[in-house]
């Protein structure tokens, strides 16, 4: 299990890439407050990560080439995929990706708290 913090967000950016996915993060308001705070742990095909950021932030990924579910456990993130847009997740509703199309958080909340789970396509 990785547990990791950092206010870097070049770290945050390698750290999720390196446990998670490509991606590129965005902190709108500059680094002021942010603060990554990462536990990723991986089970074979299964992927669990408890995620933070400690201030606004936006995320690109791409394709993700994996099924994926972002439960916030806090706060609320703005997300689309594909031709799939504009939806909120929040405390009451996840959000549930499918291993292809161009996946965007395009305003995770200061306050987010997300439960990441990550489940390789090609588990059987």
């Amino acid at each position: 299990m990785l547990s990791f913090r950092t206010t870097d967000v070049d770290e945050a950016r390698q750290v999720i890439h390196e446990g998670l996915y490509t991606n590129f993060i965005d902190v709108p308001d500059g680094s002021t407050g942010f603060m990554a705070r990462y536990d990723i742990a991986a089970f074979g095909a299964l992927t669990l990560g408890r995620l933070s950021f400690g201030s606004e932030v936006g995320i690109q990924f791409g394709e993700l080439r994996s099924y994926h579910v972002d439960i916030p456990l806090g706060g609320h993130f703005a997300w689309r995929q594909g031709r799939h847009t504009h939806a909120v997740a929040t405390t009451a509703s996840a959000a549930v990706f499918q291993p292809h199309g161009v996946t965007t958080l395009d305003r995770v909340s200061t306050d987010c708290l997300m439960l990441a789970v990550k489940i390789d396509s090609q588990a059987q």
